[in-house]
Formats: C-alpha cells, sequence, structure tokens
C-alpha cells in the first residue's frame, strides 16, 4: 500500500519481483512451484493455493480500486479480473524467472503489465 499513489506501489512491487537477486529467481517460489509439481492432486496443497490465490487477488483487487479512484484507471476496469491478471502475470514471471529469464526480460513484462492496465477501458481511436 504504500508509494506515492495505488499503481506506482503495484509498479514497485512487480518490480521488487522482476530485479529479485538472480540466485533467489532461480529458486522460484514455492506458491507456484508447488502448483506446477502437485496441480490440483493434493487437497492439502490446492487448499493452500486456493487460499492464498484468495488473498492475494483481494489485496490486488483494493489496489485497482484505489487506481481506479484516484482516476489512474479507466473507470470500466473490473479491480477482480485485473486482479486475477496480475496474479497470473506474477505466476508467469515467477515461472520464466525460475526457466532463466533475465531481470530485464522480466522488468519488460512489468512495463506490460503496467501498460495493459492503464489501457483497458480507453477508447480506441478510429481509424
Amino acid at each position: 500500500a504504500a508509494g506515492p499513489s495505488p499503481l506506482a506501489a503495484l509498479d514497485t512491487f512487480l518490480r521488487q519481483i522482476a530485479g529479485a537477486d538472480a540466485a533467489l529467481r532461480a529458486r522460484g517460489c514455492l506458491s507456484v512451484n508447488a502448483v506446477a509439481e502437485f496441480g490440483q492432486a493434493d487437497a492439502d496443497v490446492r487448499a493452500l493455493i486456493e487460499r492464498s490465490q484468495r488473498l492475494t487477488e483481494t489485496i490486488f483487487a483494493e489496489l485497482i480500486a484505489r487506481a481506479r479512484q484516484a482516476g489512474e484507471l479507466a473507470a470500466g476496469i473490473e479491480p477482480p479480473a485485473a486482479a486475477h491478471f496480475i496474479h497470473t502475470a506474477i505466476r508467469g514471471m515467477r515461472i520464466s524467472a525460475k526457466a532463466g529469464a533475465s531481470a530485464a526480460q522480466l522488468g519488460a513484462t512489468v512495463d506490460f503489465v503496467i501498460a495493459a492496465l492503464k489501457a483497458h477501458g480507453t477508447p480506441v481511436a478510429e481509424v
């Protein structure tokens, strides 16, 4: 929640993931590693992952709602859908990092995520 604005706080959070030490990026994330290893096969793992996802996406949805209220995002953006998009992007970044993606590559993903959030709901110019 810290930052000069809700969208800036999200950007900072995502860049911390992208810019983590290479050895830390290579280890991956416990949650993502568990999903990759067990999928839906283990009920305990599935319950833990579902609980974690609900909590994480609730936090992101609140942040998106605040960014929308602050005028940083289009009024039509749906916080739950945007939160799921962000969570999915983070999972993808974690897998990519484990597969050897560089901090620069992950940073480019962050650029795209932030740009996509800003563009969502923006009217497309007619050609």
